[in-house]
């Protein structure tokens, strides 16, 4: 339920097809691909799976105090500006502060060494948050290992400017999405 309607694709946003992602992965990874029909099976497995029971969302259906200032925070702290509609992504790519030096190295040897046009190392695409209380850690890296922590040191919005009590309370909103 994650992937339906987010390209681009990776954390650098650089394929717009699922199908192409797969097969750049595969190869980044030492394998020599699929066939058509495996490709087309694995993207439709992809797509149609569903994230697991939310145990942050009430029977009801209806927010927590919490989660509903969290919520509010949300949108004046300018996380909706980035992670909009449905799909809580804009496709863009930014410099949310997180790029290694590993990332850097990695780049230059891409862009060098293989000729490849690839986007500003320092820019990540910005992630579907839907699902996210089950995606721990968080970051391209998988260095942060809680939303709040997150929240306290990547440049995203106002988010580093909240106070602890809207910190908590955005963490219980985002973990409902």
């Amino acid at each position: 339920g994650r992937l339906a309607d987010t390209a681009p694709f990776n954390w650098s946003g650089t394929e717009h097809e699922l199908a192409a992602n797969i097969e750049q992965t595969i190869a980044r990874m030492g394998g020599h691909g699929l066939s058509g029909d495996e490709l087309e099976d694995l993207q439709a497995y992809l797509l149609q799976l569903e994230p697991p029971p939310n145990p942050h969302i009430a029977a009801d259906g209806q927010l927590t105090a919490d989660q509903e200032l969290g919520r509010t925070v949300f949108s004046e702290a300018g996380c909706s500006s980035c992670h909009a509609g449905e799909a809580l992504t804009n496709g863009a790519a930014y410099d949310i502060g997180t790029s290694t030096v590993i990332d850097h190295q990695i780049f230059y040897n891409l862009v060098t060494l293989h000729g490849l046009d690839l986007p500003d190392p320092d820019s990540l695409d910005t992630p579907s948050l839907r699902g996210l209380h089950h995606t721990a850690p968080y970051l391209h890296t998988g260095s942060v290992e809680t939303l709040y922590e997150l929240l306290l040191t990547v440049k995203m919005g106002s988010a580093t400017e909240l106070s602890d009590g809207e910190r908590g309370a955005l963490v219980a909103y985002l973990l409902t999405l």
